[in-house]
């Protein structure tokens, strides 16, 4: 194999395959990348045990040929190399990466020892522009449980109906739901990893998803994304968002998120519990640890009786800073039941809703 890259072309490639690729693992293969030179096309590949990323580029293919490579190093020399051409040659046991005067050399395992590429060929299919992918990730992800013991899987649902999409992420003790009203004309739902979320949002242009019964795919021009799905039963979202919070609370986004970052410093280490006193057009931010105590008070739209509610600062900033209105509205029951977030004004053909357990205080 003999290729002649743009320095620029190449570290591009890198770029998109280098985060799937571990840099120790316990089969040392997958630490490689694969490197494959066809028909005048370089396709470059990474992978582990539950995903793999094909870059796809144009290179001056001298010479047809596959090996593989350590992915990190390969990413390394490249990252550090003057703009220009570069020159990728494989031999019997080691590549051959030359850049001007700068000649450079990797172990190789050959091709055969690779593993099987995790990919999707069949399933059902359809396509969302990358930026809305992006977004409504980025709008659930952080709700991912991170926890192993925890009842809800370690991803985050894709849900397709024929006239919506829907993504759902939940850790127990708080849910993040994101619709899109669109003709989708399907009826398929998948768990996926949020490593494998969180690389799909990195993808641009036109995104076709294809799913499969146990693995997802994500296709563009230059990529090629697959990831094993996470096995289980998603929690009855529906079911768990209540439809009696008739308390409703309007408040600047910006000032609740500032008061809770003050509050944060006083605030107990172990529990990061804020205690909000709820009153006529008033919010009371209050933190006490045993250095001491905070205490903020805050104007807001809420017409009825006082109350307390206690919440985890770390979930109720996270949730805040994804609100994209100049107001976040609350609607509560009492200190004890589940409180709902919402935008002020949901945007046209879109539903966005975050729910968030209480502290008992």
């Amino acid at each position: 194999m003999r290729i002649k890259f743009d320095r620029k072309e190449l570290m591009n490639m890198l770029y998109s395959v280098h985060p799937v690729v571990p840099e120790r693992s316990s089969i040392p293969v997958y630490s490689n990348v694969l490197v494959e030179a066809k028909a005048g096309r370089v396709y470059i590949t990474g992978q582990d045990t539950e995903m793999a990323v094909t870059a796809i580029g144009d290179a001056a293919v001298e010479k047809d040929g596959e090996t593989t490579m350590p992915g990190r190093r390969f990413y390394d020399i490249v990252r550090e190399l003057p703009e220009g051409e570069v020159k990728v040659e494989s031999g019997e046991t080691a590549v051959s990466i030359k850049s001007g005067k700068g000649n450079y050399k990797l172990q190789s395992i050959p091709r055969d020892e690779y593993p099987a590429i995790i990919s999707v060929k069949e399933g059902i299919k359809f396509i969302l522009d990358g930026e809305l992918l992006r977004r409504i990730i980025d709008l659930t992800v952080f709700a991912v449980s991170k926890e192993t013991y925890s009842p809800a899987p370690q991803g985050v649902l894709l849900d397709v109906k024929k006239d919506y999409l829907r993504m759902v992420a939940t850790d127990g003790h708080r849910l993040a739901f994101v619709e899109k009203k669109g003709e989708f004309n399907l009826d398929q739902s998948a768990i996926i990893s949020e490593k494998a979320a969180r690389f799909a949002s990195r993808l641009a242009g036109n995104v076709e998803i294809r799913i499969e019964e146990q693995t997802i795919g994500f296709s563009t021009e230059n990529t090629v994304f697959a990831s094993r799905l996470v096995e289980g039963e998603f929690p009855d979202y529906e079911g768990v968002i209540p439809q009696d919070n008739t308390r409703i609370v309007l408040i600047n986004k910006a000032e609740f998120a500032s008061a809770l970052k003050r509050a944060n410093v006083m605030s107990d280490p172990l529990t990061r519990m804020v205690k909000l006193r709820i009153s006529p057009d008033k919010v009371s931010v209050r933190a006490v640890s045993e250095v001491g105590e905070s205490n903020e008070e805050l104007d807001c739209k809420y017409e009825g009786e006082e109350f307390d509610v206690g919440y985890n600062i770390t979930y109720l900033s996270e949730i805040l800073s994804r609100i994209e209105t100049e107001n976040v509205k609350l609607l509560l029951k009492d200190g004890v039941h589940a409180g709902i977030f919402l935008p002020e004004k949901q945007a046209e053909g879109e539903e966005i809703i975050y729910l968030l357990m209480p502290v008992v205080l």
